[in-house]
């Protein structure tokens, strides 16, 4: 059998609100690097025709494109279930349900920490509150809600309360996710790598919440 691709993760913007140390947008990126519309639903059909079965949609943060409802829409015609992957600022309930009638299957929300001024003092904004009002959001229109946490040096000892955070908001699956060492994050190495106790800590915290909810 020959093989074939099941997942395509689209960049659909390098813009974004927040100031992340570990982002992987390109530290240099061209002017009018984003595709539009139509250039999208052409990837999406031959994606499909490759066998694709589920596109990410990312970015950057992808809610900062006003035509995403179109762009959704078209991933839909194509017969792919779709994930929106986002920091969550600039969803309120009127766009979740714009982006569910459109076809949207799922969000991915990103969390920086479970406590405020941690999370915001990561993301480089004032962030944390406005992405609990997302995940509300996201909630009352239907769409299914994960979380995704990218764990590091400052957030790693905060894993227990971040698990906690994602039962309390109803979330169906939270992704703790590795820093990805290109890009700003190759540059912030030093004040985001983990020490190796720290992982060690983390990884008993992670077994037992796995086995807890399982």
């Amino acid at each position: 059998m020959t093989p074939r691709p099941y997942a395509l993760l689209t960049e659909l913007t390098y813009r974004c609100p927040l100031h992340c140390p570990y982002c992987s947008n390109p530290m240099a990126t061209a002017a009018g690097a984003e595709l539009n519309v139509s250039e999208w639903q052409r990837v999406f059909r031959e994606a499909a025709e490759l066998g694709v079965l589920q596109v990410g949609l990312s970015g950057g943060e992808p809610l900062v494109r006003r035509d995403l409802a179109e762009i959704v829409r078209g991933a839909r015609e194509a017969k792919l279930y779709t994930n929106l992957i986002t920091s969550g600022l600039g969803l309120d309930e009127p766009r979740a349900r714009a982006l569910r009638e459109a076809g949207l299957d799922s969000v991915q929300l990103s969390f920086q920490s479970d406590e405020a001024d941690l999370a915001d003092e990561i993301a480089g904004a004032r962030a944390h509150g406005r992405k609990l009002e997302a995940a509300a959001a996201v909630r009352a229109a239907g769409i299914s809600l994960s979380l995704n946490v990218v764990i590091h040096r400052r957030n790693i000892d905060r894993l227990q309360q971040i698990i906690t955070l994602a039962e309390t908001l109803g979330t169906g699956r939270i992704e703790l996710a590795n820093v990805q060492f290109y890009g700003w994050a190759f540059r912030n190495r030093a004040a985001l790598l983990p020490t190796r106790e720290q992982v060690g800590r983390a990884r008993e915290v992670a077994e037992m919440a796995k086995a807890r909810l399982a």
